[in-house]
């Protein structure tokens, strides 16, 4: 899953990290996720950057096992479910303007 967006004004990258880094190593303890990356910052000032519709400035990347591991994640924070609830919450009221998207290795599609 890729999440593109901005941080708020007051939101540095450092407490961004911070709270990522928490969010995703709980879900990766818990079996909910593979691996994440860290908090990219686009650079929009190459040729290689053909995005001229958003002016997003980040970047975050989920990955996980299959479809099921992923669901079962977004089942545990939309069922409300603390500690991961506390954490996606923290983690989405730093960001503006949020994109997500969901993506699939097509060798893993039947």
């Amino acid at each position: 899953m890729h999440s593109v967006f901005d941080l708020r004004d007051g939101v540095s990258d450092a407490q961004f990290r911070d709270a990522w880094e928490r969010l995703t190593a709980d879900l990766i303890a818990r079996g909910l996720l593979v691996s994440a990356s860290g908090l990219l910052a686009r650079r929009s000032d190459t040729p290689l950057d053909t995005d001229d519709g958003r002016g997003l400035r980040y970047l975050t990347v989920m990955s996980f096992q299959d479809r099921a591991q992923s669901e079962a994640a977004w089942d545990e924070i939309a069922g409300l479910h603390p500690p991961a609830l506390g954490l996606h919450r923290r983690v989405l009221g730093m960001v503006a303007e949020p994109v997500f998207s969901c993506w699939e290795d097509l060798d893993a599609v039947p």
